[in-house]
This record gives structure tokens, sequence and C-alpha cells, in this order.
């Protein structure tokens, strides 16, 4: 009779993670860290599922670990979203690089081309903020402020859904 060999659910996790399986090694990483165990094999883990493709692993390793491979990944997965058009991509890459996170730094007019690529890719948010921005100059990498154009990125806001957006327009 064979002899039946018990393999335990983490070594086969772990052995799909080496095999290349991003997805096993995102849920290897989270299973370490939600036994307390954070440190350097959940990161270990976390990179190879993000150099996999797996972005909630990229962003774990900026946010937990402050790992600056999970961002500068995060940022070429976005960039690349944003130039085919997803306007959450570039709603996300335009946060990234306004407030330079994950240890890279800022990039203001970037991230202001991107946010406005947002509002021109029908993001709703990314309108609201692109009027904001009209409106103070906090986030135009020149400071401009324009009431024509805060006018017009509050309406496409507002159009696109952005309830924020129609009540500010409210007499």
């Amino acid at each position: 009779e064979p002899e039946t060999i018990v393999v335990s659910e983490l070594e086969a996790e772990e052995a799909r993670c080496q095999g290349g399986d991003a997805e096993a090694c995102r849920q290897l990483a989270r299973r370490y860290e939600n036994r307390g165990a954070e440190g350097a094999q959940s990161q270990r883990l976390h990179q190879l599922a993000c150099t996999g493709g797996e972005r909630f692993s990229c962003n774990s390793l900026t946010l937990r670990y402050g790992n600056e491979l999970g961002e500068r990944t995060m940022r070429e997965r976005l960039a690349a979203g944003c130039a085919e058009g997803e306007g959450d991509s570039c709603y996300d890459l335009a946060w990234r690089l306004l407030l330079g996170i994950g240890g890279l730094d800022k990039d203001p007019r970037a991230g202001w081309a991107a946010l406005e690529r947002a509002c021109d890719a029908d993001h709703a948010r990314g309108c609201f903020d692109v009027a904001q921005s009209f409106r103070t100059g906090k986030l135009h990498p020149d400071g401009t402020v324009d009431t024509r154009r805060y006018l017009a990125s509050l309406t496409r806001a507002c159009e696109l859904g952005a309830a924020d957006a129609c009540s500010e327009l409210k007499p």
C-alpha cells in the first residue's frame, strides 16, 4: 500500500508561491501578518507577490514596510493604466505623486497632470479635486486660481455624480 504524504496548507501555499503564484505569496504574507509575525518573512513574500502583479502586496510594501519597490511598482502600473485612459489609475497616481508617499519624492507637476487626466477620463472625484484646486490654488503647481475653470470642473464633477460638487453648485 502506497504511503500517504500529508502536506500542510501552509507548505502547499509556500510551494505555489515559490512556483510563481503571486496570489499565493500575498495570501501567505497575510497569514504571517495575521499571526502577528510581521517582518522580514512577510515583507519578502509581499515582494514576490508585488513583482508578480499583486497590487495589494505592492501597497503593503509601501504602507506597512516603507519599501520603495512597492511604490515604484504601483506608480509604474498606475502610469500605464492612466496612459490608457483609466480614470481610477490617473486619480491614484495623481495623489501618490502629489503626496510623495512610499519614500519617493513628490512631483507636483506630474501629479497635477495626472489629476487633470483623471477628470478628462470622467473620474468624478478627480474633477472635483481639480475644481477645488482652481478655487484655492493649493494643488496646482503654479498656485493658479481660476474661477471659470473652477466652475467648469465643478459642473463636470456634478454631471459625473459627485454629490459634493452638486451641493457646492447650489446657491
